[in-house]
């Protein structure tokens, strides 16, 4: 499974529960005013919000389980970070100094 499968995948079970928040609030009030189809109502918020919950909670599996070097953010071009390059960049920006423990006698 893709990233974009399982981002997408979430995207819908967001939407669902959204979907399912509004069917509850439809059920409590077909509920208070005794309707006669608050059990379908009912019945339809609790599937709704199971399909949301099962569908936010597997995206959030896939998401977790992907090798995080694999990411399609990831730019293959820019070579890893060399360890003087961290530490240019943290005395730069940072106004640390990093020792390297070999070289302070």
């Amino acid at each position: 499974m893709t990233m974009r499968f399982a981002k997408a995948l979430g995207l819908w079970g967001y939407i669902t529960l959204l979907a399912a928040i509004a069917l509850v609030v439809l059920w409590i009030g077909m509920a208070a005013s005794d309707h006669p189809d608050t059990m379908w109502a009912g019945t339809a918020a609790a599937v709704v919000l199971i399909v949301s919950l099962v569908s936010l909670t597997a995206s959030r599996r896939m998401l977790v389980h992907q090798d995080p070097d694999s990411r399609p953010e990831q730019d293959p071009l820019q070579p890893a970070v060399t360890d003087e390059e961290a530490a240019e960049y943290e005395a730069h920006y940072h106004g640390r100094h990093i020792r390297d423990d070999d070289t302070d006698h």
